[in-house]
């Protein structure tokens, strides 16, 4: 059985909820991505520890302004680091997502977040408001 996250994907931080065990990440939206392979270096708390700072070859990005998405391959790497964080690696454990927006973004927006949450190994994507997630 697929497991079920709530994801609220802000500017400054990503919130992932589980069932039962509550939120299992609450970390800052940023990673940090080697240039010449396009690797994954650090995620969440380590990436943003970096920004300013990478060393040569590295680059650390915040993928989300205001509230919506900026750079859209970033964003997919980013939510993928979460989602196996929070549910674990494999085809099994492809997470159903339930993923949060803000009332104001447009329907390009958001259908720009449910395509990065589906890329990034969502099994279904829902969306709903964050007055209503509240």
């Amino acid at each position: 059985m697929a497991r079920i996250i709530g994801v609220d994907l802000g500017t400054s931080n990503t919130y992932i909820y589980r069932k039962g065990r509550g939120i299992v990440i609450r970390e800052p939206s940023a990673i940090a991505v080697a240039e010449e392979k396009s690797k994954v270096v650090a995620l969440g708390e380590d990436a943003y520890a970096m920004l300013g700072k990478e060393p040569s070859g590295i680059t650390a990005y915040r993928p989300i302004k205001d509230g919506v998405i900026s750079e859209f391959d970033i964003t997919v790497a980013m939510l993928h680091g979460f989602f196996v964080k929070s549910a674990g690696k494999g085809t099994l454990n492809r997470p159903n997502v339930v993923l949060t927006v803000s009332q104001s973004i447009t329907e390009v927006e958001r259908r720009a977040l449910e395509e990065a949450a589906s890329e990034a190994g969502a099994r279904s994507v829902a969306i709903i408001y964050s007055p209503f997630a509240s």
